[in-house]
């Protein structure tokens, strides 16, 4: 492979192995904070934190210098890393040594101290493994070390759950640290010694010497820039107060996160660097160059997307609370240049063997930093943290290209900032035109902006004729790349083996990738959310049904969206040998799948739409009575329209389509790929088939729509006759619109215009319709029992009128019990939220907290247990779990049950720890 070509596959693998392993990492953290009580979550978390700085401490730069070493003289790398390795063993050695004799001083109990020490000793795994990867990449065989990266996330939350599983507690948690350190330690050991060469230790003092020499200052630069990030928390935290701090961790945390991005491509370029500034100062100093052009044309477009879009970032990602940070989110933003630059000084500083300049440089920057945080935070607040961040980082970019300069290695910046300046200013004044528009227009004005920038960078000639070549052959990476691995099985006398299934893998990729994407999309939706629930339990692709509402808890259902589409799918697998036609037939079922559930909830099931508005009016009453009556809990939770609109059927479609999840999106995805393929499989004379298998999705389109259509031909009809006054006809129209559309068979409002019909007629002497008509004239007055009367009385006379009647009367009794709370009369309150409740047939959780509630303002604190069960078990939005176990912490508190109070504080914020003060004023006392 040619060096542009290493270069492209080393950074596409390891952006992908950062994406993939920090998910698989994020869902270990949540599985085990989730499973463990919250002490028991701030022990690991110490422990962890504890291990993890003397791991910092031990490696000291050593992998660095090793790669530097290895890619300046490939052919000497054994005796090198055998050497390396035992001086790891000793450093180890040294530091476990200290551990020991820090930990007996430690102020906690004995089970976190042998964890401790054993953590330590799985980081020190980490250690050796680190001095074997550095091998794999001095020889830009980065794909392996990637591989065993992810690898240690997968088989580090497999140990996790078999931890829970069989309740080992924190002990074993570290044990599954430590088991998979080890397997990832040993896996880079027999990688390098399968395709490179076997590698035995030993002493050589000198060189020990040199390493340590080069890598001390390495290691305490980085370790210094690295504790940077913390130090504006800090210094925040002591100049102000905890919201300020709060407001500038928010998007301090989100630019922060960015820095995978540089160091993920930054690393693939140290081999090069290294062997450069061995063999030639001019091609050294041209790959400095093109770094730098490099990181600062990815630069500039995250700065202005952090500088342009800040409202809205913050708005997505925190919520609307942490607003009052937009100035410090952009100042970060325009940081994102310097800070993205910055990045690649450690690895050339490293390949001139000049790391005691980059150490000088970089506590100079600090002293820098700290300075400008003390005298900027008491003026600025959250703001000053922000501009430290700016000065230090651009002061820290200039030191380090003087100092190079003075080596003799010019960046020319000017000419290598300038183009992507003027043309990220272009992006930016695209994405501040369109900061304030609909989504749509933003993510519209966000594709003009990429390509506005790309076109100005062009324009203005950024890339020479070589560099475009350059990423021309980059990214024809693949062919080589097999190639490539090709000949290191051979050398690894593997490739009688390997190379046919590797070579059969390849030509089944290129030939199915869109089927294999497809089905991964399609099997993947299968376990994520299909509808988002605003406050009970997601039902996955396997627990939503086909035909019939989703019960109160979601189970497995065999005729379930998930398991019939899963078994159409498999079947047109199965079948595909005999006839392409079976898999796209399969795909056309899968799509009208697809089509048939947002079709479903908007004109077929309005119980189910029903349930879903109600549930969204119910969590912003349970919010609002939290916020008025309850201790404070700042949890986050998914946000939903407060007020979606039913009156047209495009508007009930877009409110339908609102609360679907991401399962139903990854079905759909995967079900059009797998049509695109199956399209393109078929025989050329398939304009016939194409139009037979269209017809499957727009068959069940049809079907699902048009009793919509003409139950909204007949609403339109019975409008305009009452414009005429043609009160018959429209009464005649309405009842008929009411029947071919179901959603407004069950629409309070037209029973009451019929009944305003009839009463002004005369007709109907008792009908339901005139009795809903005077209960929404009680209601409008405030006259909440005479309404509740008169819809008992609609009530009374069955069918369809009924259903509504009864849902009109269990929102009138929320209504009346949440005005009786507030004027003190309690327990009418809890009489009327329990009336409800009985009323109305859909899931009523919210309901319920409101008379868990009651009941324990009332001293009944073993029914608002009862009341607090149901909650417990169908609740799904966090705030109101952790409020929940909370207010069931207090009923325990008052029956004298202090290990079940205990537990259910625990329980609350494990459910929410996001400034969960009533949670933590439980446990702690005031």
């Amino acid at each position: 492979m040619k060096q542009s070509q290493r270069i492209v596959k080393n950074a596409v693998f390891g952006i992908a192995a950062s994406v993939i392993g920090s998910l698989v990492y994020l869902a270990m953290v949540l599985t085990i904070a989730h499973s463990v009580s919250v002490v028991e979550f701030g022990k690991y978390s110490f422990v962890l934190a504890f291990a993890m700085f003397f791991q910092l401490v031990a490696d000291s730069g050593l992998p660095r210098i090793v790669i530097r070493e290895i890619a300046r003289n490939p052919d000497g790398f054994v005796p090198l890393i055998g050497a390396a390795m035992s001086l790891i063993w000793i450093l180890s050695a040294a530091i476990l040594l200290v551990v020991s004799l820090i930990i007996p001083f430690l102020h906690f109990a004995m089970d976190v101290k042998v964890a401790a020490l054993l953590m330590s000793l799985a980081t020190m795994a980490i250690f050796h493994s680190a001095g074997y990867s550095a091998v794999l990449r001095a020889f830009e065989d980065n794909e392996l070390n990637y591989f065993g990266y992810v690898l240690h996330k997968v088989l580090l939350l497999g140990f996790a759950l078999l931890a829970i599983k069989f309740e080992f507690g924190l002990l074993g948690f570290v044990a599954a640290h430590l088991a998979a350190n080890i397997l990832l330690w040993n896996f880079y050991r027999l990688v390098v010694t399968k395709l490179y060469a076997h590698v035995p230790l030993r002493v050589d003092v000198p060189l020990w010497k040199s390493l340590m020499i080069s890598a001390l200052p390495m290691g305490g630069g980085v370790i210094l820039r690295q504790l940077a990030v913390q130090l504006d928390i800090l210094i925040l935290t002591w100049l102000t107060n905890l919201t300020s701090v709060g407001l500038f961790s928010g998007p301090y945390r989100i630019s922060m996160a960015l820095r995978v991005i540089p160091q993920t491509l930054a690393l693939p370029l140290f081999p090069l660097f290294s062997r450069t500034a061995d063999l030639s100062s001019i091609a050294f100093t041209e790959a400095y160059q093109r770094s730098l052009k490099f990181f600062a044309l990815i630069s500039f477009p995250i700065a202005a997307f952090f500088t342009a879009w800040s409202e809205p970032i913050l708005r997505l990602a925190l919520g609307a609370k942490y607003l009052p940070a937009i100035p410090a989110m952009q100042l970060l933003g325009i940081g994102m240049v310097p800070f993205f630059l910055s990045t690649l000084f450690q690895y050339l500083f490293a390949a001139l063997d000049q790391e005691r300049r980059f150490l000088w440089a970089t506590c100079a920057a600090s002293a820098l930093r700290i300075i400008l945080l003390v005298i900027l935070v008491p003026k600025y607040g959250f703001i000053g943290p922000s501009i430290a961040f700016i000065c230090s980082e651009v002061v820290i970019v200039a030191i380090w290209m003087i100092q190079l300069a003075r080596l003799g290695f010019h960046a020319k910046l000017g000419d290598t900032i300038w183009r992507p300046l003027v043309a990220g200013s272009a992006m930016a004044f695209v994405l501040f035109t369109a900061a304030k528009a609909p989504l749509l227009w933003q993510i519209g004005a966000a594709a003009l902006s990429v390509i506005v920038y790309g076109m100005v960078l062009f324009a203005l000639k950024t890339f020479s004729t070589e560099e475009i070549h350059h990423a021309r052959e980059g990214i024809a990476f693949v062919s080589p790349f097999i190639e490539s691995w090709s000949k290191k099985l051979k050398r690894m006398k593997m490739r009688e083996y390997t190379a046919p299934w590797a070579e059969r893998a390849a030509k089944i990729w290129a030939a199915h990738w869109l089927l294999i994407l497809g089905a991964l999309f399609v099997f993947v939706s299968l376990i994520l959310k299909w509808v988002d629930f605003p406050l009970s339990h997601h039902p996955y692709g396997l627990q939503l049904p086909l035909l019939r509402d989703v019960g109160t808890i979601p189970h497995f259902s065999l005729f379930s969206y998930g398991v019939i589409g899963g078994a159409i799918l498999a079947t047109g697998f199965v079948l595909r040998r005999r006839s392409g036609r079976f898999l796209a037939v399969a795909a056309a079922i899968l799509i009208a799948f697809w089509v048939m559930l947002p079709c479903q909830i908007a004109f077929q099931q309005p119980a189910l739409l029903g349930r879903l508005t109600t549930e969204t009016q119910d969590l912003s009453m349970i919010r609002g009575f939290t916020r008025n009556y309850l201790p404070a809990n700042y949890g986050s939770a998914e946000q939903y329209s407060k007020h979606p609109e039913f009156d047209t059927r495009w508007s009930r479609f877009v409110a339908a389509c609102s609360f679907l999840g991401l399962g139903w999106y990854c079905f759909g995805v995967g079900s059009l790929l797998i049509g695109i393929y199956s399209i393109g499989r078929l025989p050329r004379e398939r304009g016939i088939t194409l139009l037979a298998l269209g017809g499957i999705p727009i068959a069940v389109l049809v079907i699902l729509v048009i009793p919509s259509l003409i139950g909204q031909h007949y609403f339109t009809s019975a409008r305009a006759a009452q414009a005429n006054g043609n009160d018959e006809k429209a009464i005649i129209h309405y009842r008929k619109a009411m029947w071919w559309d179901r959603w407004r068979g069950q629409h309070i409002n037209i029973y009451a215009m019929i009944g305003d019909f009839e009463r002004l007629s005369g007709s109907g002497e008792d009908s339901p319709e005139k009795h809903i008509s005077k209960a929404e004239e009680f209601k409008e007055a405030y006259e909440y029992e005479s309404a509740l009367f008169e819809l008992s009385r609609a009530a009374a006379c069955g069918g369809p009128v009924a259903i509504a009647a009864r849902h009109e009367s269990a929102r009138i009794r929320v209504y009346f019990g949440t005005a009786l709370y507030h004027h003190g009369a309690i327990g009418a309150a809890v009489t009327q939220w329990q009336q409800a409740i009985a009323e109305n047939p859909l899931p009523q959780e919210g309901l319920a907290f409101l008379i868990a509630r009651g009941n324990f303002d009332l001293g009944r604190y073993s029914a608002a247990l009862d009341a607090l069960n149901r909650v417990i078990r169908a609740a799904g939005d966090k705030p109101v779990l952790a409020n929940a176990y909370s207010l069931a912490g207090d009923s325990y508190t008052k029956l004298g049950r202090e290990v079940d109070a205990r537990n259910s504080y625990n329980l609350s914020l494990v459910a929410d720890m996001d400034a969960n003060f009533w949670g933590m004023r439980g446990l702690i006392g005031n």
